[in-house]
This record gives structure tokens, C-alpha cells and sequence, in this order.
């Protein structure tokens, strides 16, 4: 088991490792999450328009961000919006690779990269029930954000940055978060607190 996301159930900005970027609002405890607990988090993009996303600020070391092999999931449910956008991006901004999911169904309506050095290998949307689907990317880009956002259409993005005009109101649920490096497929989900689960390595 491994997850390098600290609170990855606790996605709200208040713990100082979740960031919305001033470009929305993050609300703990405000659904009924997969596992049955009131833990899950609404994401919420400001009314406007624009790009609107949040992201982890869980950021290892910057000797770390290397190019390599990993995996990010999260769980993703519709409140508003039916379309769910889980990114994985570079701390320079030099490259990116993204995955957009209709959450009325689960199917895959986008994906993409730039060429900026990112190989965006795999991704997939799975129903766990209740209207919630675990989306997971995997590729080999700097290992450094796992952003989620919303659109209100399979076109609704500009690239990596989800982009169109919010009302305010609507959103999507979040919960469970999870990364895990050398892996192109998420293990189970384990949630975490203040500290990350790092897999065993044999000497």
C-alpha cells in the first residue's frame, strides 16, 4: 500500500495542503463519501469564467520532481456539474496530462498532454456505486501536483485548466485522493492523515 497525498480524504484548504487557488471553494464533510462516512468534500468553482481547478500542495522535495513512473486517483461524483477533470502537472509548468470523465456514466469524453516531455500512459473511470467512479491517470511526467476540477461540458477546458463559465452554485464531490510512484495502476485505496504511506522497499 502506498499514498503520497497527505488529508487524502480531508480536501479542504483549512489543513494547508489542499489549495483551490482562489479559484473556488473546497467544503469538508459536506457528502456521504464511498464509504459510507460524511467525509466527503464539495469542489465548487467561483461564478465567472475562466480556469477553475484545485490542487494538492503535497509537493515532495524539489530533488524529487524528477520524470517518473506514478499514479494518481481520486474518487469523483456529480453535484451540478457532470463532468470531472483529474490532472497531473509539472511544478514548472512545463508539462501536464489530463483525463475528463462524464459522471453520469463514467465513460471517458477527453484526454490529452502536452509536449512538454509528459507520456500520458493510461487512465480509466470506475463505478463504486451511489453515482461515485475512482479516476485514475497514470504517466511518467515530474512527479509534483494532482490537480481535480470540473467543466460543464466534455469541451469545457483549455488544455490542461478546466475553462468555462461557473455559476457559482455547482459543482462536483471529491474524496479519497491518492498518488503512488513506479505504478501505472492504482492499488487500494488507504487513506491518510499528516503523514503519507510510502511503500515497502526490500534491501
Amino acid at each position: 500500500e502506498e499514498n503520497q497525498v497527505r488529508y487524502s480524504q480531508a480536501i479542504t484548504t483549512a489543513n494547508g495542503l489542499w489549495n483551490n487557488g482562489s479559484m473556488g471553494t473546497l467544503t469538508v464533510n459536506a457528502g456521504t463519501a464511498p464509504d459510507g462516512t460524511t467525509t466527503a468534500s464539495t469542489w465548487v468553482p467561483n461564478v465567472g469564467t475562466g480556469g477553475r481547478y484545485f490542487y494538492t500542495n503535497n509537493l515532495p522535495a524539489s530533488s524529487d520532481r524528477i520524470e517518473r513512473l506514478h499514479v494518481h486517483s481520486i474518487y469523483m461524483k456529480a453535484n451540478g456539474y457532470n463532468f470531472g477533470m483529474l490532472m497531473s502537472y509539472d511544478a514548472d509548468g512545463s508539462g501536464y496530462d489530463y483525463v475528463i470523465v462524464d459522471l453520469t456514466d463514467g465513460s471517458i469524453d477527453a484526454s490529452g498532454g502536452n509536449d512538454g516531455g509528459d507520456s500520458l500512459l493510461r487512465f480509466s473511470s470506475v463505478s463504486v456505486g451511489n453515482g461515485w467512479y475512482r479516476v485514475q491517470i497514470a504517466c511518467t511526467n515530474q512527479f509534483s501536483y494532482l490537480s481535480c476540477g470540473c467543466t460543464n461540458s466534455a469541451s469545457g477546458h483549455s488544455g490542461v485548466v478546466p475553462s468555462f463559465t461557473a455559476d457559482g452554485t455547482s459543482g462536483i464531490y471529491v474524496w479519497g485522493a491518492q498518488s503512488e510512484l513506479d505504478r501505472s495502476y492504482s492499488s487500494q485505496y488507504t487513506p491518510t492523515t499528516d503523514t503519507t504511506i510510502v511503500k515497502y522497499q526490500p534491501k
